[in-house]
């Protein structure tokens, strides 16, 4: 019985030795308002900052609609897997810390990272994706994929604008907000096999 207990002791020393490690800060306010996907940087410190947040949907939105296909995850499938992979000790402060060890390396629509934490290294992959949207106060009415470039242009070399597909049947005076961009999503992640 007391070796038990002596074992015991020591189990919940070494747990409470780890549980800093298992924690992750709360963001700060300009990491939030930071927050997008404008470049492969911002994409890996928007999915960080919704890891510490704990935030599924924030986390699903950083993933590039061809890996959600490609590993069929769908919002539902993400929700169950964060949390296998969240509940491992130590899952979401690495990812908190990961630190890339250079720039992007970007050619064309993707782009190439390495990132490190607690001492091991993670390849991530990313894809630039297009979008339009079109908005109604608070309402979704369209989101599609469009090509960047054939649903943009200049004129008199002074003012730019894009064009953006309308719903079937919608009033055009019911929309308030378009939104036409080019985001960078994660599209893989790999793992350095282990020494």
């Amino acid at each position: 019985m007391e070796l038990q207990r002596c074992v015991g002791s020591v189990f919940l020393a070494a747990l409470a030795a780890l549980l800093p490690i298992a924690c992750t800060s709360v963001p700060k306010p300009g990491e939030i308002l930071g927050s997008s996907f404008r470049s492969p940087e911002q994409c890996l410190r928007s999915f960080q900052f919704a890891v510490r947040s704990d935030e599924p949907a924030w986390e699903y939105r950083c993933f590039s609609t061809r890996f959600r296909a490609e590993n069929h995850l769908s919002q539902l499938a993400w929700r169950e897997l964060r949390e296998q992979l969240w509940g491992q000790i130590g899952m979401r402060w690495a990812v908190a810390k990961a630190e890339p060890r250079a720039p992007a390396s970007v050619h064309g629509a993707r782009a190439e990272m390495v990132v490190e934490a607690l001492g091991k290294r993670v390849h991530l992959s990313f894809l630039r994706e297009d979008f339009g949207e079109t908005w109604s106060g608070e309402t979704q009415l369209s989101d599609d994929e469009v090509d960047f470039r054939t649903h943009t242009g200049t004129q008199d070399g002074k003012l730019f604008y894009g064009q953006v597909p309308m719903p079937p049947d919608l009033d055009s005076a019911k929309v308030t907000e378009m939104r036409i961009g080019r985001e960078w999503k994660l599209d893989d992640i790999r793992f350095d096999a282990a020494p």
